[in-house]
């Protein structure tokens, strides 16, 4: 596995932070999180999910995928409805940093 490349702007800031990465593991998705990045403020983590919908619209409409307006609808529906299920067998672990 190769880790993606960081924005070209967190290479050059030494005050950048990672916050988010995600890995398929067998037919799972597993995540790693800084959530204290943005402390008690979860309208930024809503920023953030935002975010990440525009920009896989966007790609998805660069490589010819569809209308990035329909992929972006298609995404948030998908977000909402699956924010209405539970997940008995979501679990995680609350971690220090790596160094």
């Amino acid at each position: 596995m190769k880790p993606l490349p960081p924005p070209d702007d967190a290479i050059e800031r030494d005050d950048a932070v990672e916050v988010l990465r995600g890995w398929i593991v067998g037919e799972d998705l597993q995540i790693s999180l800084a959530f204290e990045a943005f402390g008690n403020n979860p309208n930024l983590w809503g920023q953030l999910l935002a975010e990440v919908a525009a920009h896989v619209a966007d790609a998805m409409n660069i490589e010819g995928y569809g209308e990035r307006d329909a992929i972006f609808a298609k995404i948030r529906d998908s977000v909402l409805e699956n924010m209405e299920k539970s997940y008995p067998g979501l679990h995680g672990t609350i971690r220090s940093p790596v160094q």
